[in-house]
């Protein structure tokens, strides 16, 4: 049998949903007792990791004294710096496999650097021999590449936080929760906004996730809250553990996603399980979890004012909010658990790992 390769930026911080859900898979895989090799990046010399140069060569030097017999497995928004290293080891006989999260070219302002972008990924999404993606709104996404003839599975993730006990309905809606990376694809400037339209409401905005006060983007979320003076509705806990996040949402009215692009959005799952009523943007993967006035309300992504008319709806139609809270519950007794998902991960890969 072959060794698995597994390569990820960070394994010591899960502060997204695919770094959490790549560490279960990995759980998984040692319980098989794969013959396997994790590489973290975040272990490099600094030198390396600061280096976008120094990283290729260090890969590369890897792949050329020791790796013949194995299967890579990698998550895409590496392919910058893993091209040349995993050409070079398919040379040597070796194929690797992709988990397809996100395109990462329509992130990119800049037209060249867009174009770029794209050519990397479509010349490493096409070396591929294995693509796992986790909805069918991603594998749209990825159509602009031209993977027909691709191995694709379609692998959903679970939450990584389920709430427990008794739901309580809440009768009036105050405290929301946004959970995610403060960076622009997530869209928290635009709930921001929102939040100026509803003062009548007396909103307070938590914010649970990743958050670097020097970015441009966080930046530029300071300098909108300042403009309509929200500096005491707008709450940033930075991120947090499992256990503080499942508090967080236990004390929340309402769950706001209002993310621009997402492949799956484990944070709606989650806020389904602990019975939250959802406002979210209608982005494709959304309406794969969300069905509008059923479990959520939707609103027409990127705008301000349809998002804060449909937090006024639920913050107002008790009768809905009640509707959807108990849909909620009931639909999140149907979530899968990682032991599938690492099973269904464990049957795409083996196959690799046989030939």
């Amino acid at each position: 049998m072959k060794k698995l390769i597994i390569i990820d930026r960070d394994l010591s911080n899960l502060n997204t949903g695919g770094r959490y859900y790549l560490a279960q898979v990995i759980a998984y895989f040692k319980k098989k007792n794969l013959s396997m090799e994790i590489i973290d990046c975040s272990k490099f010399p600094k030198a390396v990791k600061k280096n976008r140069l120094f990283f290729i060569v260090y890969i590369l030097k890897f792949y050329l004294k020791y790796r013949k017999g194995i299967f890579n497995f990698v998550n895409h928004g590496l392919h910058f710096y893993l091209l040349v290293p995993y050409f070079v080891s398919r040379i040597m006989g070796n194929k690797y496999g992709v988990g397809g999260h996100l395109a990462m070219y329509t992130l990119r302002k800049n037209l060249l650097m867009k174009w770029i972008e794209f050519l990397c990924e479509y010349i490493f999404l096409q070396g591929s021999s294995l693509i796992i993606i986790p909805s069918k709104a991603a594998v749209n996404q990825f159509k602009v590449f031209h993977l027909e003839r691709k191995n694709k599975i379609i692998i959903n993730p679970v939450p990584q936080i389920v709430g427990q006990g008794n739901i309580i309905f809440r009768k009036q809606i105050h405290k929301l929760i946004f959970a995610g990376h403060v960076e622009w694809r997530k869209g928290l400037d635009i709930l921001i906004k929102a939040l100026s339209k509803l003062e009548d409401l007396h909103l307070h905005l938590d914010v649970a996730g990743l958050y670097d006060v020097n970015s441009k983007y966080s930046k530029e979320i300071q300098k909108i809250i300042n403009e309509y003076e929200l500096n005491n509705n707008v709450f940033f806990h930075g991120y947090v553990s499992p256990e503080t996040l499942a508090h967080l949402y236990k004390n929340s009215d309402l769950f706001v996603f209002p993310s621009r692009h997402e492949t799956f959005g484990m944070v709606l799952v989650e806020a389904m399980s602990f019975g939250l009523p959802i406002v979210a943007s209608s982005i494709p993967t959304t309406v794969e979890i969300i069905k509008d006035k059923v479990n959520g309300i939707l609103y027409e992504t990127e705008d301000a004012d349809a998002l804060a008319e449909a937090i006024r709806k639920v913050a107002y139609d008790s009768d809905l909010r009640y509707s959807i809270i108990q849909n909620n519950v009931k639909l999140s007794k149907k979530f899968r658990n990682w032991e599938d998902v690492g099973n269904e991960n464990f049957n795409a890969i083996l196959p690799f790992l046989n030939k």
